[in-house]
């Protein structure tokens, strides 16, 4: 979907590897994680896995390395509903979604499945 947006996701399958785990969710280091995001320009918070935040600080609070990065420094935080894993036929509208914050105007218009964090 970020891909087809129009961005280009940092991770590879070697990153994550893919080709032992079948799993919609996997475990990962934060220092590795920090590695590889760390200068990405936006994040996506997935709400599923520990609730949804609201503001940047909340994010931080889970981990200080997050003050660190780009994406964060540069108010380019995203986060999920906690539906959107359940409406498989909404592929399309997250696709929009992401495109639509990778645009110039990205705090403005409706999203269906991701909302901008302060």
């Amino acid at each position: 979907m970020i891909s087809l947006a129009g961005g280009k996701y940092i991770f590879t399958d070697e990153d994550l590897n893919t080709d032992t785990n079948e799993l919609s969710t996997m475990n990962m280091q934060m220092e590795d994680f920090y590695l590889k995001a760390k200068d990405a320009d936006f994040i996506i918070y997935n709400s599923a896995i520990d609730g949804a935040i609201e503001t940047r600080e909340q994010l931080i609070s889970k981990s200080e390395l997050f003050r660190d990065f780009k994406a964060v420094r540069e108010n380019n935080v995203w986060c999920t509903g906690q539906n959107m894993f359940q409406k498989t036929s909404g592929t399309a509208d997250m696709t929009a979604d992401i495109k639509q914050m990778f645009g110039d105007e990205n705090r403005c218009g409706e999203y269906t499945f991701i909302r901008h964090v302060e």
